[in-house]
């Protein structure tokens, strides 16, 4: 979500969906229920295929939402990361539920990661 303005007269200028995970390979969407699926090194192996790719992916797009921002003229400066739950998903003992904490803390991190990458381009230092 773009926002222009201060805390009282803030003004929404533009909200989507921004995709993280890659539509031409829908395994990234859940990428550590392949590890349920496929246990021990194949799962391993996989895992960290598929959360590469999220990696690049959500980097990739990202990058593309500030770029085009910056493009209409907007000067980017801050960003926020609002999230539901920060749970440590080795503290789940179940595994279907533990794989949907860690992909709940993947796409959280890979946002975080991303902007940081930008992090000069929002103080206009990059």
């Amino acid at each position: 979500m773009l926002i222009r303005g201060s805390a009282r007269e803030a003004r929404v200028l533009d909200r989507r969906v921004v995709a993280l995970s890659d539509p031409e390979k829908p395994e990234t969407i859940q990428p550590f229920h392949a590890g349920l699926e496929r246990p021990g090194a194949l799962g391993t192996g996989q895992v960290k295929r598929l959360v590469g790719s999220v990696r690049a992916y959500s980097s990739a797009s990202i990058g593309a939402l500030v770029r085009e921002w910056r493009g209409a003229g907007h000067d980017v400066k801050h960003a926020a990361i609002v999230v539901g739950s920060q749970i440590d998903p080795a503290a789940i003992a179940n595994e279907h539920i533990r794989a949907h904490a860690e992909e709940g803390r993947l796409f959280r991190v890979v946002v975080e990661e991303a902007l940081e990458q930008m992090r000069g381009r929002f103080c206009g230092t990059g």
